[in-house]
């Protein structure tokens, strides 16, 4: 499976990207979620972020997980806030 995400183009990324925007909105709406945990894309991934823009847009909550300060190898989900300097990438 990596090696098939490793092989999309560009386009092919951008495309997957949205493709899955319409389908989470409505999962979301279904279940009245206001609170969203989502990932940012790493190796090719299928990027989260127009999902993120579509989130910010209804005026949802967006959660990232982050390393645990103290908790090695444990994950924390904090709150996203979308300014321009607020992503800080891991890897």
């Amino acid at each position: 499976m990596r090696t098939k995400r490793l092989s999309l183009s560009e386009t092919q990324q951008i495309q997957a990207s949205k493709s899955v925007v319409e389908p989470a909105l409505t999962i979301i709406e279904k279940y009245q979620a206001t609170k969203i945990a989502l990932y940012l894309p790493f190796n090719n991934e299928i990027s989260s972020l127009p999902l993120i823009d579509a989130l910010f847009q209804q005026g949802k909550q967006i959660y990232l997980p982050v390393l645990h300060p103290f908790s090695k190898g444990n994950l924390l989900f904090l709150e996203y806030k979308k300014s321009k300097n607020s992503l800080k990438y891991n890897r």
